[in-house]
């Protein structure tokens, strides 16, 4: 929440920081996504600018570029994979879709993952969590957002997208129908805060996939829970973790 990108050794040591706040070249406000670009180069999206700017990994700052496009105040997460990269975002009356693909010069050239019209309103007020990662070994990219409780497994070659087979978690509550757009933002918040929020999305050993729920309790109030699906085998459980 400092909004600064910091270099640590595996055993914890602070090395340096990357970057500073401010609005010029180098600089960011609020840094959404950190991501690696390449074997040598991160990228970081700063939503409150609009946009991403990658940089070495020892900190100079190589290039950026602000990204036009619909519903980029609410972007989650970034990848690049391949020379493309990946957005995740809301959807919106003129992007219909919650992953989009732009090639290096920024253009887009793809879209994956439909959106569910039944939560339209929610996405209308930058109301969306969840995810992206990529899988190098089956050659995809996951992801999870607020409005389904499971993961979809997405075939960047082809468009296919696939449902990870689970049921939904006994606690799971399906956010409250919000198809059109609401004048209030206290209202479709306190709506949001009703349902079961898929909030992020992670990979581990190249196997293992945590999905983190956030139940709601009133403002500010969440109960997190963590599912772990193999994707070797199907299988899944969750984990509690407390109140917080």
């Amino acid at each position: 929440r400092n909004n600064e990108i910091k270099v640590f050794t595996m055993d914890g040591k602070f090395r340096r920081s990357i970057g500073r706040l401010g609005d010029g070249p180098g600089e960011y406000r609020n840094i959404n996504s950190l991501f690696p670009r390449g074997s040598g180069e991160i990228g970081i999206y700063d939503w409150s600018n609009l946009r991403l700017t990658v940089f070495s990994h020892e900190g100079e700052y190589r290039m950026s570029a602000v990204l036009g496009m619909p519903g980029m105040e609410g972007v989650r997460s970034v990848l690049f994979v391949d020379g493309y990269y990946y957005i995740h975002v809301p959807s919106s009356p003129a992007q219909n879709c919650h992953i989009v693909r732009l090639d290096s010069s920024f253009a887009v050239c793809g879209g994956f993952v439909e959106a569910d019209h039944h939560y339209l309103g929610y996405q209308d007020r930058q109301l969306f969590n969840g995810g992206i990662v990529t899988d190098t070994a089956r050659k995809c990219i996951y992801e999870a957002d607020s409005y389904f409780y499971g993961i979809r497994r997405v075939d960047p070659a082809t468009g296919k997208v696939t449902v990870l087979g689970f049921e939904a978690p006994s606690f799971y509550t399906s956010l409250p129908s919000l198809s059109a757009p609401t004048s209030s933002m206290d209202e479709a918040l306190n709506l949001f805060q009703k349902g079961t929020n898929v909030y992020n999305l992670f990979m581990i050993n190249g196997r293992h996939l945590i999905l983190e729920y956030q139940i709601g309790y009133g403002r500010g109030r969440v109960k997190i829970v963590y599912l772990l699906y193999d994707l070797e085998t199907g299988r899944c459980f969750t984990i509690p973790a407390g109140q917080v």
